[in-house]
């Protein structure tokens, strides 16, 4: 057994534009499930259904704001709020998302929360949340954005690195605990609710990026050709924010959450003087400790809760109609070693589950089929597997929903008894 303390392809799958994409293909899937993440595109790839929406947007009256992020962008560098798609001048990988411009405000600014998640094992998924975490807040007034204020970066985005350099703000303020925040939101907010939506959201999150997970996995397995299972874990930190009406909204997840205990004070201009922070201190040592101790009690096999006596908590995944694309992700490993099928591969499939009839779908159907959804070097991949297999569910059983269609499908190929 091979011990990795990261998961593989981790940045890769919580980039944001995959990340995006991952719950995007989950919305279509699942509608009512996933609204809890803000409409989002990729970018410059969606550009023209982004332009599309806002041209819809504001022919029925509307102003959406809207903010870029780069894919791998970190500290708030080369984010920017716009609302006029003219005026986006940017060609590297990036996520476009759709403003909340109706935030909670607390003391009239801005805030989100940032929480932290510790996934013991992918297979099976096994993932932990912490009771405490970090709450950051803008150092200006908040003001719904408009076309005079959308530059000011200290009202609209809570980046601790972008509200340390204005000269107003405090780490008393800047920066306080999760626990506090809900305690002055407590007239009005229960914290257990807070607490149950944070789980639903972080289970829902984890669930559309674990076909992702697995398919990096087998990719650096084949790689570096490894010999037995790989036993990884991984610290994510997951930024989240409340609007006025005290939805959860997710803004996106760091799979390289920092750790640091210390921030930086500028005593004189240009010079900045490295001191040590106190609610870092209190909150990432207890997350780190914490997240080895359950990590030590799973290698010694400690029986019972591995989280007891952690500020660690079990997120539950009771969620068995949202592993539909983990079963199609079974089904598509158990017909190849690799990462993609080719055309082979996909007929033997066909044959072997009977989809291939005289009447309803023959094997020249199968070869179109597969040419239709294959890539430039003639082979599927796993987002393509997913499509076959709605065609494939259409031919058979008639139009559904894309739900509908894959369940049956499975159920037909005896994948998933459910």
């Amino acid at each position: 057994m091979v011990f990795i303390t990261g998961f593989l392809g981790i940045k890769e799958v919580f980039s944001k534009s995959v990340l995006a994409s991952l719950l995007n293909r989950m919305q279509w899937i699942f509608p009512a499930e996933y609204q809890f993440y803000p409409r989002s595109w990729k970018f410059p790839e969606e550009r023209r259904e982004l332009d599309t929406y806002i041209k819809r947007k504001t022919e029925l009256g509307d102003s959406p704001t809207f903010i870029l992020k780069p894919s791998y962008g970190s500290l708030g560098v080369n984010i920017f709020l716009f609302k006029d798609l003219n005026d986006v001048v940017y060609s590297e990988s990036a996520v476009v998302q759709e403003y909340v411009s109706n935030p909670l405000l607390v003391e009239g600014v801005k805030f989100d929360l940032r929480l932290y998640v510790l996934i013991a094992s992918y297979n099976p998924l096994e993932v932990y949340i912490t009771s405490t975490g970090l709450t950051r807040f803008c150092t200006v007034p908040y003001e719904a954005p408009t076309v005079h204020n959308l530059n000011n970066d200290y009202m609209h985005l809570t980046n601790y690195a972008i509200n340390k350099e204005n000269s107003s703000y405090s780490l008393d303020t800047g920066k306080r605990t999760v626990a506090d925040t809900l305690d002055m939101l407590s007239e009005d907010y229960d914290a257990g609710t807070f607490w149950v939506d944070v789980k639903d959201v972080v289970a829902k999150t984890l669930i559309a990026v674990l076909p992702a997970l697995h398919i990096e996995s087998r990719s650096y397995i084949l790689e570096r050709q490894l010999q037995g299972p790989l036993c990884c874990f991984q610290l994510l930190g997951f930024d989240l924010m409340l609007d006025e009406d005290y939805k959860l909204h997710l803004l996106e997840v760091n799979s390289n959450p920092s750790q640091a205990m210390v921030y930086e004070k500028t005593i004189s201009p240009g010079v900045e003087e490295t001191l040590s922070s106190d609610i870092d201190f209190e909150i990432k040592k207890q997350f780190m400790s914490d997240c080895l101790k359950i990590i030590g009690r799973k290698i010694l096999k400690h029986g019972g809760d591995v989280a007891v006596d952690t500020s660690y908590s079990v997120v539950p995944l009771n969620y068995p109609d949202l592993m539909l694309l983990e079963h199609c992700r079974k089904l598509f490993f158990s017909l190849t070693d690799g990462l993609k099928l080719n055309l082979s591969d996909f007929i033997e499939f066909t044959k072997k589950f009977k989809l291939v009839t005289s009447e309803q779908f023959k094997l020249d159907d199968v070869h179109i089929l597969f040419n239709s959804l294959s890539t430039e070097d003639g082979l599927l991949s796993f987002e393509d597997f997913i499509l076959a297999l709605q065609k494939l569910s259409q031919r058979l059983n008639g139009d559904k929903s894309i739900r509908n269609e894959l369940w049956d499908i499975l159920r037909y190929c005896q994948v998933a008894d459910v």
